[in-house]
């Protein structure tokens, strides 16, 4: 969900929890789930930042194509047959 909202230009809060790095990047504002007034916070600067995390959201969830998955394939794969 993290990835299909940064393409739909969507600026996003995310949990400060480690397992959510690869798919928020620098691109989203990071909170304690467990800490409402840091979410509120979160969203608050999310607010401010609008335009800015959604260019930076659009670009990291570019990364993440089909197209962008098949090239790092074929890298790979092109790296082993060597």
């Amino acid at each position: 969900p993290i990835v299909e909202a940064m393409a739909c230009g969507v600026p996003v809060v995310a949990s400060s929890h480690p397992s959510m790095d690869e798919a928020a990047g620098s691109a989203a504002v990071r909170a304690d789930p467990e800490d409402p007034a840091a979410l509120a916070a979160a969203i608050e600067e999310a607010l401010g930042r609008r335009e800015e995390l959604v260019q930076l959201g659009l670009a990291h969830a570019a990364g993440f194509s089909w197209l962008a998955a098949g090239q790092t394939f074929l890298a790979a794969y092109e790296e082993t047959v060597r």
